[in-house]
């Protein structure tokens, strides 16, 4: 008997569903015993499940980012942000109006913050979101700021 596991991540809640299957052998016959979907586990993000064959760690992609602040010191902008979920590097959407990403930039080495310089005047539609191995997180609730 060999247990395998399907994985389901949700896009929208960050929740890890491990679904627990048993394959068995008899004679040249082999069959799937599945639980009903409503015994789909949740498991808690960093945890370890093992099986008689190995064990796998689970890590989902990050949480959005908190707390994301931009100020504009003329045209220099500084954006800050509080990372949620050991994010490893981040994401800055910039929209010239609600809900639009006309620019994204990458920020690498985890760092909660960046700085952009000889920004054109305007007004400008941010938000962050989180990378990791695993892959990119939802991104932050979306703040305006205006460049004189």
């Amino acid at each position: 008997v060999n247990p395998w596991r399907e994985i389901a991540v949700s896009p929208h809640t960050d929740t890890i569903y491990v679904h627990s299957f048993v394959q068995s052998t008899w004679g040249s016959t082999s069959w799937l015993e599945s639980m009903r979907a409503d015994t789909y586990a949740t498991v808690h993000p960093r945890t370890v499940l093992t099986s008689t064959d190995s064990g796998m760690a689970l890590l989902p992609p990050p949480g959005a980012p908190r707390h994301v602040r931009a100020q504009a010191s003329g045209h220099n902008v500084t954006v800050n942000w509080t990372n949620i979920g050991a994010a490893s590097e981040f994401v800055i959407d910039i929209g010239l109006s609600a809900g639009r990403t006309d620019l994204s930039v990458a920020v690498t080495g985890g760092n909660a913050h960046t700085a952009f310089a000889n920004v054109p005047s305007g007004t400008y539609c941010v938000r962050v979101r989180g990378r990791n191995v695993i892959g990119t997180g939802r991104t932050s609730q979306q703040i305006a700021v205006t460049v004189p």
